[in-house]
């Protein structure tokens, strides 16, 4: 099916840079322009607004464009969502955070998101039905762009305690095209309990290996001003959108609407991203793979995409019965544009094929 390019909006993200933000305590976040990099700290990153191929492309006869899900251009607000569990780091007031938002006409939700701790979604402009006071329930539609929001000394514990590989894998299996990566107070590595290149390297692996934009503030203000500028440059971009709810076959009515965008609804992305206590045969071998030293999430992702489960990779290794084809036999799996490489499919291979170890 064809999918329709986004055109961009003449204006462009550096313009609402260049605005001078000043909170509601009084402080001001710095006015920078020029091009978005990962080292940046105010430009946002200019969102690659193309046609979601992640629906499944299928002939399906039995859907037909009455049963499509749609939201025409005009018809709905792009809201920023803020986790319930977000709050300012010298207040315990969870509510502070969102008045700042407020105050800089930001519209905004706060909700218990499965992952993530911003997300921006499109929802549906409803009008009052005469006769009941509460407004019928609107449709809402997640953007790919989720943000995971860390401080230092927050990213420095994840690292220790495992949240922090668990997380990114999390976000590899929910299938967001654009997950960013706020990294707070950016420049105090010291007296953490981790060392500096640790956790520099952490955030260098986030960007390259994981897939993440990495976006570098240096307070709780300039966190604030980033997600203004992009809430304010999504509701721009998305002002021609159609959005189509994502379901096998959708795309093949992708001509028949202007600048389509299939996306999941709010609900569907909270049960695909919601954190089971019961996990799948593949969730678990992923997990598994995650105690390899030098494993890192989206390695793992890589070979469980190709074996899903242990019994699979077993049988791989053994219709190739010599020890030095098995040990090879994952080196070429592609991870983001990078092979596996050799030294890490020699120890998965010696991990599940060696009966005893020295």
């Amino acid at each position: 099916a064809a999918a329709a390019a986004a055109a961009l909006p003449a204006a462009t993200a550096a313009q609402d840079v260049d605005e001078l933000i000043i909170l509601d305590d009084g402080s001001s976040a710095p006015s920078v322009s020029g091009p978005p990099t990962a080292t940046t700290s105010a430009a946002p990153p200019r969102p690659r607004l193309t046609a979601s191929s992640s629906a499944t492309v299928a002939s399906d006869s039995r859907l037909t464009e009455k049963d499509l899900n749609v939201l025409l251009p005009g018809r709905f607000d792009i809201l920023l969502v803020v986790d319930t569990q977000e709050q300012c780091a010298n207040t315990r007031d969870k509510s502070t955070l969102q008045r700042k938002l407020v105050s800089m006409g930001v519209k905004t939700d706060v909700r218990r998101l499965p992952l993530g701790d911003f997300l921006w979604i499109a929802k549906e402009k409803v009008a009052p039905v005469p006769g009941q006071l509460a407004l019928p329930p609107s449709r809402e539609f997640v953007l790919d762009y989720v943000v995971e929001r860390k401080r230092m000394d927050d990213l420095a514990s994840s690292i220790r305690d495992g949240r922090y590989s668990e997380q990114k894998l999390r976000f590899s299996l929910t299938g967001i095209k654009h997950p960013i990566y706020i990294v707070e107070d950016y420049g105090t590595m010291d007296n953490h309990s981790l060392p500096a290149a640790t956790l520099q390297q952490a955030i260098l692996n986030t960007q390259v290996q994981g897939g993440f934009f990495v976006k570098l503030t240096s307070d709780l203000n300039s966190t604030l001003a980033y997600l203004i500028l992009m809430t304010r440059f999504l509701a721009r971009a998305f002002t021609t959108a159609t959005i189509i709810e994502e379901r096998e076959g959708a795309e093949a009515f992708s001509a028949r609407f202007k600048n389509p965008f299939f996306l999941r609804s709010f609900t569907t992305y909270c049960e695909v991203s919601l954190k089971h206590q019961e996990l799948t045969v593949q969730e678990m071998f992923a997990k598994q793979l995650l105690q390899v030293k030098g494993m890192s999430p989206e390695k793992a992702l890589a070979i469980v995409t190709l074996y899903p489960t242990v019994d699979d990779l077993l049988r791989a290794y053994r219709e190739r019965g010599k020890i030095e084809e098995q040990e090879t036999m994952l080196k070429d799996i592609d991870v983001r544009g990078r092979k596996l490489g050799p030294v890490l499919s020699r120890v998965v291979a010696h991990l599940y094929c060696r009966n005893s170890f020295t």
